[in-house]
């Protein structure tokens, strides 16, 4: 494993690749070294809200993201698969429960749909929602699938397949004026 794309992370962090430490714990352990600590009484804060990045569909347009290991499958706003002029294969199986007892029911399922992050182009099967405070939810389906490290303290997210890469992400929460322009036809 290489780490090819280890986006916003400095180069002087990494450890020799030719030396036989190179591996993905070496890696993670120098990404840590590069942290400042955190004082032990920010342990007890909650965080804002999930932890979410911006990643692009496949013909580059911008998607708000969140990554949330409390949601097994990959959910994606109506708009986003009409942006992206994709079909819907199959009506929805489903249904989800929030933790606050909120129903939403999928109104369909796009079997292959595509985005980046990074140079890496990743196929997922996705649920669409009419309504989201996200265009696309990534849940632990995903997160198995990509080798997928959560950091929020670090504001880093690692994927570890199909090759490594870290890229910035965070827990705060986003206003209006900060998330990606809605996904139009």
């Amino acid at each position: 494993m290489t780490a090819s794309s280890f986006n916003n992370i400095g180069e002087s962090n990494l450890p020799d690749t030719n030396s036989p430490d190179a591996n993905p714990l070496a890696l993670m352990k120098a990404m840590a070294s590069s942290v400042p600590s955190v004082p032990s009484e920010s342990i007890s804060q909650k965080a804002p809200g999930p932890m979410h990045t911006i990643v692009k569909t496949d013909d580059g347009c911008l998607m708000l993201t969140a990554i949330d290991s409390g949601m097994h499958v990959a959910v994606v706003l109506q708009s986003v698969i009409a942006g992206c002029g994709l079909t819907v294969g199959r009506s929805s199986d489903v249904t989800f429960t929030s933790t606050d007892d909120m129903f939403t029911e999928p109104i369909c399922i796009c079997d292959d749909f595509k985005f980046r992050i990074g140079d890496v182009l990743y196929a997922t099967r996705v649920y669409v929602v009419r309504k989201a405070s996200f265009q696309l939810l990534l849940g632990t389906e995903f997160i198995w699938k990509a080798g997928v490290g959560l950091f929020p303290r670090w504001g880093a997210i690692m994927f570890s397949l199909p090759e490594f890469q870290v890229i910035k992400g965070t827990c705060e929460r986003i206003t209006a004026d900060k998330a990606p322009p809605p996904l139009a036809p």
